[in-house]
C-alpha cells in the first residue's frame, strides 16, 4: 500500500453480524437469520480499536 499503509481486510458472512432464527420465532421452515446486535457491536469496536492504531480497516460481507 502506499505510503507504507496498514490495512486489514476482513470478509464477513453473515454469522458476523446475525444468529440463526431458533425453531421456536421461525415462521417458515428453512434458513432464517436475525440481526443480532451483540454479535455486532464487539466487532465494531474492534474497527474502531484497529483505526486508533493506525490501521485502515475494510470489511467485506458476503452472504452464504
Amino acid at each position: 500500500m502506499p505510503q507504507r499503509a496498514r490495512a486489514v481486510i476482513e470478509v464477513d458472512g453473515i454469522q458476523h453480524y446475525a444468529r440463526q432464527a431458533d425453531t421456536l420465532t421461525m415462521q417458515q421452515p428453512g434458513d432464517v437469520w436475525l440481526a443480532d446486535p451483540a454479535r455486532y457491536a464487539p466487532m465494531v469496536a474492534e474497527d474502531r480499536q484497529l483505526t486508533l492504531q493506525g490501521y485502515e480497516v475494510y470489511r467485506i460481507g458476503v452472504s452464504h
